[in-house]
């Protein structure tokens, strides 16, 4: 594990299974993005401090850095996880975004995958699935959602993976998608 701003960061996989299974979805789709409740820096420093810099890029992450500065500039808008902002933000760029939020619909986003471990996760997939996004759900069991809330998530039409870890998720993608 590696420090990063006074708090402890390790991978829940050893390194090489987890750069393996980021490099398989990377090889299945055009961009991989992280959507994450926290700050911009701690997930750049992870990214680096962690040797993913070769499968994720700091330019495309959708962090709470972004959301907290486009909830500055709107005033008293919520637009963290569980709304769907986040990822419309990495499917569609801040423009159409911010339209969306107006509209209601997004114009047109491109075919995603979203891999979580949280009902909040799901729940921001799901309405951005809602508003016209292309998008599936793939499913970590982390212990971070409940065990109802796990089932609800396995049994849902948006779910297309359910694992209890990334590698498990990679290779469900590797299978069901050319």
């Amino acid at each position: 594990s590696k420090l990063f701003d006074g708090e402890r960061w390790s991978l829940t996989q050893p390194a090489d299974q987890t750069v393996g299974a980021l490099e398989a979805l990377s090889e299945r789709f055009s961009e991989t993005w992280v959507c994450t409740g926290r700050p911009r820096e701690e997930i750049v420093g992870a990214i680096e401090g962690l040797a993913l810099d070769g499968v994720l890029s700091a330019n495309r992450v959708a962090s709470a850095t972004d959301v907290e500065e486009l909830e500055s500039e709107l005033g008293n808008t919520s637009l963290g996880k569980p709304h769907w902002f986040q990822i419309a933000l990495a499917l569609v760029g801040r423009d159409e975004a911010m339209e969306a939020l107006e509209s209601g619909s997004l114009k047109e986003s491109k075919s995603a995958v979203y891999v979580g471990d949280g009902w909040a996760d799901f729940v921001a997939v799901n309405a951005c699935k809602k508003l016209g996004a292309s998008i599936r759900y793939c499913h970590i069991r982390s212990g971070s959602a409940s065990a109802e809330e796990d089932q609800l998530i396995a049994d849902s039409a948006i779910t297309f993976a359910v694992s209890d870890d990334l590698s498990g998720i990679a290779q469900a993608v590797q299978e069901r998608v050319s």
